[in-house]
């Protein structure tokens, strides 16, 4: 809530841990860096993440993980 640097800068941590472990959550932060990546304005590269976190999600068969990438990629 008006912490958006905060929370992108979170986002990143766990993204970057979340592919140094493989986590079979890596898709989930992906798509929550988008979204505070477009709360910040940055829609170019919240696309781009969520476009990655759609990939991830359909090859891990995670149908509602794919579902939130889509509408993070439409806004």
């Amino acid at each position: 809530m008006g912490e958006d640097n905060r929370a992108v800068s979170y986002f990143t941590k766990a993204v970057n841990l979340g592919k140094k472990t493989a986590s079979e959550n890596l898709s989930t932060f992906m798509v929550n860096l988008g979204m505070a990546k477009i709360k910040q304005g940055l829609h170019q590269d919240a696309n781009a993440v969520c476009n990655e976190a759609m990939t991830i999600a359909r090859r891990n068969q995670l149908s509602e993980v794919v579902l939130e990438a889509q509408e993070c990629i439409n806004l």
